[in-house]
């Protein structure tokens, strides 16, 4: 019977010591990565860690789910046929008086009586914007803006003309009619009237509500619930995956390439304001079933390249996104490779100067 008793707590403790051991396991990965994906995009997840002194690692990752191959494609700048170029016309100045119409080969400008302006350069952007936006314009940026206000507002709640999630669709189908492909996740912010109104009157203390004419200060007499609508940031994606939004490379090189996004904004009087920067379709397969590697191999070679660098000031990577990412095929620009890729957003604390690491996920070699 003391056997028994004896044989039973050896067992109960050893069972205590692997319950410890395996406690102590999972508590010395956290704050390290929830992402262990060496090769492919794994789950998403965030990661948090320290890669070399003064710079750190706080992101969650974006990414599609599982990808362990992915093809490289050949693309080039989306133009419009005088036909998708009408229907925008229809579209959006059809019923407007023109007061200015600029025509020089493929690229235009109209402006209306009524407010309207329609700017298109074909290859490079598409530019539309009603009366209403000029009053929105400076009192709405972005994170990455300046004076940023986004936070001011909410996202994805909405609106009593119109569900968000129904704007955005709105506003998809009007670029996919005209061939821009883009992604199912649409950033979108909720812009209320009252808090436009507050926002107003602060930036106007501040004497940074600006216009662009004349540096006279813009004033809405008042606002109400017709200015209500939704701010969409939404991302070019090609067979799926968004395409990198910011430019990269040099212009003293002759190596610079424009990223691609769209912004939009919808309200109960419908499309107020698309802004479409260089967007790109797909031309062909370049190479096929390319093998990607991790987002935990890419930070390796985030790591290395900053090793060797003497860091004064404290640098944090913010976000990480797998993109694709356009590379130049000759000066000619006609067409790009779209590249699979890791993109890391630095911050340095001290002073808020951001930057981009692009990792090429098929060899682990920095696009610069």
């Amino acid at each position: 019977m003391k056997r028994r008793k004896m044989i039973t707590a050896i067992i109960l403790l050893l069972m205590l010591l692997v319950s410890t051991s395996c406690q102590r396991k999972s508590t010395d990965n956290l704050g390290q990565s929830d992402s262990n994906a060496f090769s492919g995009t794994g789950t998403g997840g965030h990661i948090q860690k320290q890669l070399v002194k003064n710079l750190a690692v706080n992101a969650a990752v974006n990414a599609p789910p599982n990808v362990q191959k992915l093809n490289t494609l050949i693309a080039m700048p989306l133009k419009l046929d005088s036909q998708k170029v009408q229907e925008l016309e229809r579209m959006f100045i059809d019923n407007s008086k023109f007061t200015n119409q600029i025509n020089n080969g493929e690229d235009k400008y109209v402006q209306t009586e009524d407010g309207k302006v329609f700017a298109f350069e074909n290859g490079n952007y598409i530019s539309l914007r009603t009366k209403k936006f000029k009053y929105i314009d400076p009192i709405f940026n972005l994170p990455d803006q300046p004076y940023p206000t986004a936070d001011h507002f909410n996202k994805n709640k909405d609106l009593s003309f119109m569900p968000y999630q129904q704007a955005v669709n709105e506003v998809k189908k009007v670029l996919v009619s005209i061939g821009i492909s883009v992604h199912d996740e649409v950033e979108t912010y909720t812009l209320d009237h009252q808090t436009m109104q507050d926002l107003e009157e602060k930036l106007m203390n501040d004497k940074t509500l600006m216009s662009t004419e004349g540096n006279h200060l813009i004033l809405k007499d008042q606002w109400s619930s017709e200015d209500d609508g939704y701010f969409m940031s939404i991302q070019n994606a090609l067979d799926g995956i968004p395409v990198f939004s910011l430019n990269h490379g040099s212009i003293d090189t002759n190596t610079l390439v424009s990223g691609s996004f769209v912004y939009a904004y919808y309200s109960q009087s419908g499309l107020e304001y698309i802004f479409a920067n260089f967007p790109y379709q797909k031309m062909a397969i370049d190479q096929k079933d390319v093998p990607i590697i991790g987002v935990e191999n890419a930070l390796a070679v985030v790591k290395e390249k900053y090793e060797n660098v003497i860091l004064t000031d404290l640098i944090s990577i913010t976000r990480i996104e797998f993109n694709y990412v356009p590379t130049l095929i000759d000066n000619s620009r006609e067409t790009f490779r779209m590249v699979p890729a890791w993109c890391f957003h630095l911050i340095q604390e001290k002073d808020g100067t951001p930057s981009d690491m692009i990792i090429d996920a098929t060899n682990g070699s920095e696009i610069l």
